[in-house]
């Protein structure tokens, strides 16, 4: 796990994959950390208040078992999607229990196989599908509302869960509240649309992102992956 407070920096997780790239800013007081598991399942988790560096720990903890359980079994797809669900349930009450009522967090979830992904969220994450030049918001809001009870709020918020099958040329973007409330869904389409023709379309992807939120609004913390399976 990779946390990151504090700082300005870009990274890869997947050195020898550079089809999937994290990237992130940071100069607030939120904190965000990603994973990965599998080389399949992608995290992204956001912390804020005095306890947010024992929250970032907690839910990455909770996480890990989860997927260990999950990459161990075959499960048939539906199971698989019960499976997040539950993981998200162990999540949210480990967090609560140590929620002092100031300290809360967000967790994002996209994970893939070679035929289908799922993709899950509590809180403010954001996932999206770029095929055939579209973006799609893939985890869609409930009744206007653009996030979830976020983590430490309640005890057992529910999860905002969805799946699909993929298709060859799909590519997934996982972010958070903060970066598309500067760099919008159209605009978002535009980074990948023309960031496709670079030779690193991941990479150029997620650096325009960050930049372009960067600059027009500094004191904030930014992060997002760009996958293609």
């Amino acid at each position: 796990m990779t946390v990151m407070e504090g700082v300005t920096s870009t990274f890869s997780h997947l050195e020898q994959d550079p089809r999937k790239f994290f990237g992130f800013y940071s100069e607030g007081t939120k904190i965000v950390a990603s994973n990965i598991f599998g080389q399949t399942c992608f995290l992204l988790i956001e912390a804020t208040g005095s306890d947010r560096d024992r929250i970032i720990e907690v839910v990455q903890q909770s996480a890990e078992l989860g997927y260990s359980i999950l990459s161990k079994k075959r499960f048939y797809n539906e199971a698989h999607g019960k499976l997040l669900e539950r993981l998200f349930n162990v999540v949210s009450r480990q967090v609560f229990k140590i929620s002092n009522g100031e300290s809360f967090g967000s967790l994002t979830i996209f994970d893939i196989s070679k035929r289908s992904w799922w993709a899950g969220r509590i809180g403010e994450g954001r996932c999206y599908l770029y095929r055939e030049k579209q973006i799609v918001r893939l985890v869609p809001d409930n009744d206007g509302v653009s996030s979830t009870p976020l983590l430490g709020e309640m005890k057992e918020p529910l999860p905002q869960l969805t799946r699909g099958d993929m298709r060859d040329g799909d590519i997934f973007v996982v972010t958070e509240k903060s970066l598309m409330s500067v760099v919008n869904e159209n605009r978002l389409q535009q980074i990948l649309t023309t960031s496709m023709e670079s030779e690193e379309p991941e990479k150029t992807a997620v650096n325009h992102m960050l930049v372009e939120a960067s600059e027009r609004r500094k004191r904030d913390t930014y992060a997002a992956w760009v996958i293609r399976p």
